[in-house]
């Protein structure tokens, strides 16, 4: 039958048409590249993946799935994690590597966006109604004897399963605790609508999530994205901190509809551990200190040796902060009563930590500060190092440019067929 290769062709077209006409993004790598399905693939094979350049379907058994292809959903979801790995390129394992096959349901459910089920047009033919998973209500998903959830998937994060990072641990439950991320993208749009929700988690994956970005992170990025389309005072901002609060993730929004009845922006970050970041250089970060007792932690990182200098600004009271290295000495501060608060300092390569807090119990729910940390980079102001590696992962003798600005190299390599350069 030719039907598995016409619904893999005709799909990964109606997905392009997707991420074209919503995001404006000219496929999976934002560059025009060809869309490569195989169907057939193995036998009785109950799996689709991404392989890293094409688009895998497996024909099922007939009784478990049938060819996999043939789920818009599914293709969906394939070539969302194609997106991903050119953007956020989200790690497979732990919280990173649920999140990562959060968004290729995300984005799978918003293109076949008649129900809120992955996986239903393909996953047991002889049973009506069921799907591989469910965002509206992950615990009827599939069951799976690795997860001690007992069946489906979590949808809180007191059912949170902790599983060893392993094969036989589905890589820290990629597939299990994804669950969570659904069903607060699940609350998400329904409090804000589909268009608006589609838009700031494209946004999210594709501007703030990082290689190892955790639940909070997630709940971060899609803040820190709503504000870029939205604002922070027309509803969908609380809505969302609403909607990650209902699944263990973060505080509320207070119910208010707006920015003024807004909490702590990125908590929880209350401790170096739960610091947010990596700050961007040169970026204003705007959030409250809500209580008496909160206290912010930020934390950035830096490549190359230099100077950085700590900006807070536009606050209430009297707010201080405080700089520590990955050791927790504290190399800067900012304790005056002057508004602005600065301080420039010395850094070499590392993680640097900032805590911000109120001085003498001084907060503000309705009164936000400005953070703006600004940092060596390692590239282009003051020049770097270039460091490039081939297929087979053997490193070139760096190549040093101090103080080159938009300077241009050309280098070759025999017989290479991939590069990466670093900096």
């Amino acid at each position: 039958s030719q039907r598995a290769e016409v619904s893999a062709h005709y799909y990964a077209g109606v997905v392009y048409d997707y991420y074209y006409n919503t995001h404006g993004r000219n496929s999976y790598d934002g560059n025009g590249a060809d869309l490569v399905s195989t169907a057939h693939y193995g036998t009785n094979y109950n799996n689709a993946y991404w392989n890293g350049s094409q688009m895998v379907y497996g024909d099922g058994d007939g009784s478990t799935f049938i060819a996999l292809s043939g789920a818009l959903d599914v293709v969906g979801h394939e070539l969302t994690h194609a997106v991903t790995e050119r953007t956020a390129n989200l790690a497979y394992e732990n919280q990173s590597g649920a999140i990562n096959e959060s968004m290729s349901d995300v984005f799978g459910a918003m293109i076949d966006r008649d129900d809120w089920k992955i996986g239903e047009d393909v996953y047991t033919p002889g049973i009506a109604g069921d799907a591989l998973r469910d965002m509206q209500d992950p615990t009827m998903g599939i069951y799976d004897p690795n997860n001690p959830f007992g069946g489906g998937q979590p949808a809180h994060m007191d059912q949170y399963a902790n599983l060893p990072n392993t094969q036989n641990g589905d890589y820290g439950g990629v597939h299990i605790n994804s669950g969570i991320p659904n069903k607060a993208f699940y609350n998400v749009a329904t409090s804000i609508g589909k268009s608006a929700a589609e838009k700031i988690y494209y946004r999210a994956l594709t501007q703030y999530l990082t290689q190892y970005s955790d639940f909070n992170d997630l709940r971060n990025a899609v803040l820190q994205a709503c504000s870029d389309l939205y604002g922070t005072t027309d509803g969908k901002y609380t809505a969302i901190q609403d909607a990650f609060a209902a699944v263990g993730i973060g505080t509320s929004g207070g119910g208010g509809g707006g920015g003024g009845g807004s909490t702590d922006t990125y908590e929880p970050n209350n401790s170096t551990a739960e610091a947010y970041g990596p700050l961007t250089s040169g970026t204003v970060y705007r959030s409250y200190i809500a209580s008496s007792s909160d206290v912010d932690y930020y934390y950035f990182t830096v490549s190359t040796s230099g100077t950085a200098t700590v900006n807070l600004a536009n606050f209430p009271g009297d707010y201080d902060f405080f700089v520590y290295n990955s050791s927790g000495t504290e190399v800067a501060r900012g304790y005056t009563t002057n508004d602005p608060e600065n301080a420039s300092f010395s850094v070499s390569s590392g993680t640097y930590y900032v805590k911000v807090q109120g001085y003498n119990g001084a907060y503000s729910t309705t009164d936000d500060y400005e953070l703006t940390v600004t940092y060596p980079t390692g590239s282009g102001g003051g020049g770097g190092t270039a460091q490039w590696f081939y297929e087979t992962k053997t490193y070139d003798t760096p190549h040093n440019y101090p103080n080159n600005y938009d300077s241009y190299h050309e280098y070759s390599k025999p017989g290479a067929q991939k590069v990466a350069v670093h900096f």
